[in-house]
């Protein structure tokens, strides 16, 4: 699997798994964001002073998004999220269509910010 290192991401982060209730620094997580010990999903409490914005993600492989997530669109970690509708896989891409926006194309190993919450 291609590394999730190079995805979006907001001035103040912190890393948290609620199964293990236990925190990882950046390093630990930054190639899969998943747990290192039971491999689900890292929460991550993302901060930008700036725009107020106080939202959390969890980041996924693209094609790990299922229809009904909120997806971010690249550089978009301050603006709003996207529900999913409906997902189509072309071979090497994925064609995700969100709600009032339109189709967004991917490719299967490409990091997607997926909103759960806010806080």
């Amino acid at each position: 699997m291609a590394s999730l290192a190079g995805i979006n991401r907001l001035e103040k982060e912190k890393f948290e798994c609620h199964n293990c209730k236990k925190e990882f620094s950046d390093d630990e997580i930054r190639d899969t964001w998943k747990c290192p010990k039971c491999g689900g999903y890292v929460l991550i409490y993302a901060e930008d002073e700036e725009t107020n914005t106080k939202i959390t993600l969890i980041r996924k492989v693209a094609n790990e998004v299922k229809v009904g997530d909120l997806v971010h669109l690249p550089g978009g970690l301050t603006e709003e999220s996207y529900q999913v509708l409906d997902i189509k896989n072309y071979g090497s891409k994925l064609s995700i269509a969100l709600k009032n926006h339109g189709v967004h194309k991917v490719s299967l190993n490409e990091p997607i910010n997926c909103r759960v919450g806010a806080w």
